[in-house]
């Protein structure tokens, strides 16, 4: 069975220790109103102003709402010792409003969130790169910037192409000078290739230009969809020794593939991992995992965690081949 943070040692956030305490409903629902109203709620409206400036309209309204709904739905579990310990309250809602912000953006723009993907792919596995969070805000630069507290600039469209994605960026921050945000890189790449939802079908943006050779490994939607399929088939302790180990014939992490090509969410494969959201999040750029990383969140030997993966393969293979 996959650890949670449950597993060790951690403390809650101070904030929360009303709910674990109190036993009367009204009391703890009355605690629960005072933490949204007053703790969550001026996170949120933050990371929407910070997203989509200070307009307001009903559709910013209905993401405030799902954020609201998902956090009423991890609070009522609060106590339950299976789920991870929220150590900062802030820092989770901050979590929870951009997971819910991509999820909006992946449905009504799929152009745009399949360009955030290959530019956040690029910037986690290129050495030249690296992607980080300061404060709240996700930044990007080169890797010997990471964790710069410098003003971040923003990249002037002239300086970003969407052809020849890694050494458009290369250029663009040696340009800037300092980290930028990373959400502005993406909209300085949409206006400079002219990205438009309404009239460039999904299926024509060219996936082998971002150079990864996983991305030409799913460039067929149909077969990255029955992989995917074959994979949420497979036994549990096959499906984490498969991707969690996964890599590409650069050595690099495969399960990113399934992101950029828009088949299953980070939020998606955690589910079929069985672990929570949160903490595949956090372990995402260190994927992959060795076999004896995987072997010790599994709780088995370093040569069991190699057989599940070939079992899973071979599986792959036979179903795949019958398709």
């Amino acid at each position: 069975m996959v650890k949670t943070r449950s597993d060790d040692p951690q403390q809650i956030d101070p904030l929360l220790e009303p709910l674990l305490e109190l036993q009367d409903r009204a009391a703890r629902d009355e605690a629960l109103g005072t933490l949204l109203t007053q703790h969550a709620d001026p996170v949120i409206r933050r990371g929407l102003r910070h997203r989509f400036g200070p307009a307001q309209s009903p559709e910013l309204e209905d993401i405030r709402s799902s954020v609201i709904v998902r956090l009423l739905n991890r609070l009522e579990r609060i106590d339950d010792p299976e789920a991870d310990h929220i150590e900062s309250f802030a820092d989770y809602v901050a979590m929870v409003t951009y997971n819910t912000i991509d999820d909006y953006a992946r449905r009504r723009n799929p152009q745009r969130t399949l360009l955030a993907n290959r530019v956040r792919y690029v910037l986690t596995h290129d050495s030249r790169f690296a992607l980080w969070r300061r404060d709240r805000d996700l930044v990007c630069g080169f890797a010997a910037w990471e964790g710069e507290r410098a003003q971040t600039q923003t990249l002037d469209t002239h300086d970003v192409e969407e052809r020849a994605l890694a050494d458009s960026l290369d250029r663009a921050f040696r340009r800037a000078g300092v980290p930028a945000d990373f959400h502005d890189v993406v909209q300085a790449l949409a206006v400079a290739t002219g990205l438009n939802e309404t009239t460039t079908p999904v299926n024509d943006i060219d996936l082998v230009d971002a150079t990864p050779s996983a991305y030409e490994q799913l460039a067929s939607r149909e077969a990255a969809d029955a992989l995917w399929g074959e994979i949420r088939q497979l036994p549990v302790r096959q499906r984490v020794a498969l991707l969690f180990g996964a890599r590409d014939s650069s050595g690099q992490s495969a399960v990113a593939m399934f992101p950029a090509a828009g088949v299953a969410t980070i939020e998606q494969i955690a589910v079929v991992l069985e672990m929570q959201h949160d903490e595949l999040a956090r372990i995402w750029p260190d994927l992959p995992l060795d076999d004896n990383t995987i072997a010790a969140r599994l709780g088995g030997s370093r040569q069991q965690i190699i057989n599940l993966r070939k079992s899973a393969r071979d599986r792959l293979a036979r179903r795949l081949k019958r398709r």
